[in-house]
Parts: structure tokens; C-alpha cells; sequence
């Protein structure tokens, strides 16, 4: 029976969406900066409505919503696996959501009426570290096979394909 790599729904439930969140925190990072550049050369006009510190703070709020709904959906998903090895990794990115949601935790207010000192404060102390921790999240959710021995390995270089019989 021939099976393509396919990750456990309990997976993409929270591999899916968390990848979209991850993308949201490095546009915020983003915008954090480009806030904090604009109020560091006393520019007036902002280049983007997203990067005033009202928008940053809606934003940041709910982001730290959506990463803490992730983290739970992957503690019940982790209890729903079938296979260790996706309880693993589900309990990883579990662990590194609680993690990046601690790091984020009261930014909404700092981003909201910060100076450029607080917000740069912010920035390398809270959204830099956040964005490294989701994406370690999200690299433990990557589609992976499982860890297997004495498995064999074929090469069909008709179909460039390789093919794992057996294992355990």
C-alpha cells in the first residue's frame, strides 16, 4: 500500500493556523519598528495606519488571544494523538505557545502609549523573542515522518521518488 506523507489532523489543526499567526507576529514586529523609527526622527505623517501605537496594541491583543487558543487546542490535541511521537510535538509547540504568550503578556498597553525608548524596550525584549518562539512552535508541527529503524529505503528514479518499506 502506498501512502504519501500526511501529518494527523490533530496536527493541522494548530499547525495551520499557527503558521498564520506567526506570519501576523513578524508584520507586527514590523510595524513596531517602523512605529518606533517614525517617532525616533519625529516624522508626522505615519506611513501606515497599522503602525500607530492604537493599531499595534489591537493587534498585539489579539494576537496573544489567538496564540493562547492555539496553545490549549494543542494540550487537547497532544491528549487526542494516537502516536507518541505527535503527543511529543504537540506538547512542544504547546509548551513554546505558553512561553510565547508569557512574552507578550501586557504589551497592549506599552505599545499603545510607549515612547520610542519603551517601545524599543518592547521590541527587542518582547517581539523579537516571541517571533523566534513561534517559529520554534511551528518548526516542532512541521510535516515530518515519524522516527523509524531498520527500515528499508528504495530509490525509484523513474517516478524521483524514494520509498520507506517496513520499520518500526
Amino acid at each position: 500500500q502506498w501512502r504519501r506523507l500526511e501529518t494527523p489532523k490533530e496536527l493541522d489543526e494548530v499547525r495551520l493556523p499557527l503558521e498564520k499567526a506567526r506570519d501576523r507576529l513578524v508584520v507586527l514586529r514590523w510595524l513596531a519598528w517602523k512605529n518606533l523609527e517614525f517617532r525616533a526622527t519625529g516624522r508626522e505623517k505615519w506611513p501606515d495606519e497599522r503602525s500607530t501605537g492604537d493599531a499595534l496594541a489591537k493587534e498585539a491583543a489579539d494576537l496573544l488571544r489567538e496564540l493562547k487558543m492555539l496553545g490549549e487546542l494543542a494540550g487537547r490535541n497532544a491528549t487526542k494523538a494516537e502516536r507518541p511521537y505527535y503527543k511529543g510535538c504537540l506538547a512542544a509547540a504547546q509548551k513554546l505557545l505558553d512561553e510565547t504568550a508569557g512574552k507578550l503578556a501586557g504589551l497592549e498597553e506599552k505599545l499603545k502609549a510607549g515612547s520610542p525608548e519603551e517601545i524599543e524596550v518592547v521590541y527587542r525584549g518582547s517581539l523579537v523573542p516571541a517571533v523566534d518562539t513561534v517559529e520554534k512552535a511551528a518548526s516542532e508541527l512541521a510535516v515530518t515522518p515519524e522516527p523509524r529503524m531498520s527500515a528499508k529505503l528504495v530509490c525509484d528514479p523513474k517516478n524521483k521518488v524514494l520509498v520507506c518499506f517496513g520499520g518500526d
